[in-house]
């Protein structure tokens, strides 16, 4: 799963990775060996790849998110996107954004959405989540 829970993270991860572990998922960090063995490949903010502070670090590390991707789904493995955000909140590389989004969307196969209209702008934004097994899951309270 990326990304895994921190003390600074946000809560929902934390709230999430203890009720899969309650249900005996186990998680591991993201790593391009991970995503050789996951049987399941969660991502909650794939921006996080493509938003780093210099045009190399995100191009090599939108190259390493979807390569994982591709990893996962060559050993018939699925990818997931838990869809919080529709864009980045500090976009620095807009055209390299605009090559990661749609071969993200295309190696996925299947999207959480926190809310009904969240989803309906996701298949909006990204046409291709249309096509893809979806499923709305109510984000809950952090208390």
């Amino acid at each position: 799963m990326v990304p895994l829970p921190s003390d600074r993270g946000n809560p929902y991860i934390s709230q999430l990775c203890d009720e899969l572990r309650r249900l005996g998922v186990t998680l591991q960090p993201y790593s391009l060996r991970a995503s050789w063995h996951a049987d399941v490949l969660h991502f909650h903010w794939p921006d996080h790849f493509v938003n780093r502070n210099s045009r190399w670090r995100a191009t090599r590390g939108g190259v390493k998110g979807l390569c994982s991707c591709a990893l996962a789904r060559f050993r018939r493995h699925a990818v997931v996107w838990t869809v919080h955000n529709l864009r980045a909140h500090d976009a620095e590389h807009v055209r390299l954004e605009r090559v990661f989004w749609p071969m993200f969307t295309r190696f996925l196969s299947g999207y959480v959405c926190l809310t009904e209209a969240g989803r309906l702008l996701a298949v909006d934004r990204f046409p291709r989540l249309g096509k893809k097994p979806g499923i709305t899951i109510a984000h809950g309270t952090y208390t």
